[in-house]
């Protein structure tokens, strides 16, 4: 079992787990690739205890979800708001 407690980075995560990524899908999607895979550990069951075996199903699933020609919709909370339309008067004070 691998110890991924000094993984600090998408690419550490991948490379501790000796699994294959493309840098440019990491580039622009890293934070929803591990935000997604906590989520697969955590509905896998005990992800403090998950296999190595699980971590790269997670892993790979959550990749997937991103590295194909129809990425998933991005997953964090800061994309999700909801989208108020404010006027440009509004702002500049007019």
């Amino acid at each position: 079992m691998r110890d991924l407690s000094r993984a600090t980075t998408a690419e550490d995560f991948f490379l501790a787990l000796e699994m294959p990524f493309e840098q440019r899908v990491l580039d622009v999607y890293r934070l929803h690739i591990l935000h997604r895979f906590r989520r697969y550990l955590a509905e896998s069951g005990n992800a403090r205890q998950a296999s190595e075996e699980v971590m790269r199903s997670c892993l790979a699933r959550a990749y997937a979800d991103f590295a194909g020609p129809a990425p998933a919709a991005k997953t964090l909370k800061v994309f999700q708001a909801a989208r108020t339309f404010v006027p440009l008067a509004d702002v500049a004070g007019g």
